[in-house]
């Protein structure tokens, strides 16, 4: 199991690495020490740091994954939105943490089509 982990990075402390690794603790409890969990801030980036280059790495990254867990703050994300629905395109189940249970993501027509115009109008 490869399980990719989404959430806001951009304009946070820390580019919110304490939220990102505290999400791989529980869900290494909850999967097992077999799991592979893929955190971007980890991903080898060695490119311009600009945005789009981190997305290239980062997608190319959650695309071989088996499963997308969101954190609470995905939705205030431009990049995490993208994941999202990517993600929802190639049929990667997306799922976030519920206290020590996994459930997944409910993605109806609406709720995609505001997340696009959030992205596309840059609304975030």
């Amino acid at each position: 199991m490869r399980i990719y982990i989404s959430g806001k990075i951009s304009n946070v402390p820390q580019d919110n690495l304490p939220k990102f690794e505290a999400a791989e603790c529980r869900l290494r409890f909850i999967y097992g020490p077999g799991s592979e969990l893929v955190i971007p801030h980890r991903l080898p980036h060695y490119h311009d740091k600009k945005w789009h280059s981190f997305m290239k790495v980062d997608l190319r990254h959650m695309l071989a994954c088996n499963q997308v867990v969101v954190l609470d703050d995905w939705k205030k994300s431009k990049g995490a939105i993208s994941e999202v629905l990517i993600a929802d395109l190639v049929r990667i189940p997306i799922t976030t943490l519920k206290g020590r249970e996994i459930v997944r993501v409910p993605l109806g027509f609406w709720n995609k089509l505001g997340l696009l115009l959030k992205v596309l109008l840059n609304l975030i």
